[in-house]
């Protein structure tokens, strides 16, 4: 690779990165069409060069993945009015001026984690199926939900047979 290209790639990836993957924003801002800057991160030397831009920036795997299992128990602090005071009677009573912040579990950003997580080992683990794209088939009366693979599979079988 030339040295006006590694440039390119660089400038391409440092692009990419502060858009926040947005690639219609990176073009814009390099000068060139999204089609071409979406051709461009596929390639496998694109995609090494934002992994270390990204491992340099501290954004390694690891703290990554920690970050998204300490996510998923995610809490924040929620507002509350807290009217107490004792009454005569010795039991507490309901004053208006207290204020208070109790901790809740922050839902939204749990989910948000274990969506991300889920995702991620579904590309990284093989126990866990990745969902394949599904046709429906019917055979007379009968309707039959399969892959594009075996309904190819099927037909070749049946074109050699019939």
């Amino acid at each position: 690779m030339t040295e006006l290209q590694e440039l390119k790639k660089k400038k391409l990836c440092k692009a990419v990165i502060e858009s926040g993957g947005n690639l219609t924003q990176a073009a814009k801002k390099l000068g060139i069409t999204q089609q071409s800057v979406s051709k461009q991160i596929h390639k496998p030397a694109v995609q090494q060069t934002i992994i270390a831009i990204l491992n340099k920036a501290g954004a390694t795997d690891n703290k990554i993945a920690t970050k998204l299992v300490k996510l998923m128990d995610a809490k924040k602090l929620q507002s509350c009015d807290v009217y107490v005071k004792e009454g005569e009677d010795g039991k507490y009573e309901i004053n208006e001026n207290s204020n208070d912040f109790i901790e809740v579990d922050d839902n939204q950003a749990q989910l948000k984690a274990i969506e991300l997580l889920l995702k991620t080992k579904r590309h990284l683990d093989s126990d866990v199926p990745i969902p394949t794209p599904q046709v429906q088939v019917n055979v007379g009366e009968i309707k039959i939900m399969a892959t594009e693979q075996l309904v190819d599979s099927l037909i070749r079988r049946l074109s050699k047979n019939g």
